[in-house]
């Protein structure tokens, strides 16, 4: 994802939807992407001060309704949610 441009910088939520229409906000300043056809889910983490992107979790569509997107962490670790059994 680019954060910048020739004319400066560009907020998040604008370059999100121009670049990734299919992407969603999540809290946080995360973003939830939609991956193979959504049956998986990638949740980045951006610091526009920095121009960098931290993945915070992948994982398939069901282990994603387990977590919360906005409090995830990078190892999976769930915050937020109980755990659910199907």
């Amino acid at each position: 994802m680019v954060l910048g441009s020739d004319r400066g910088s560009v907020g998040l939520a604008g370059t999100r939807q121009a670049q990734f229409p299919k992407a969603s906000a999540a809290g946080n300043n995360r973003v939830v992407f939609n991956i193979t056809g959504n049956a998986d889910r990638l949740i980045v983490s951006f610091s526009c001060r920095h121009h960098a992107g931290y993945i915070k979790f992948f994982g398939t569509h069901a282990e994603y309704d387990r977590i919360d997107a906005a409090t995830v962490d990078h190892t999976g670790a769930v915050h937020g949610k109980k755990h659910r059994r199907n």
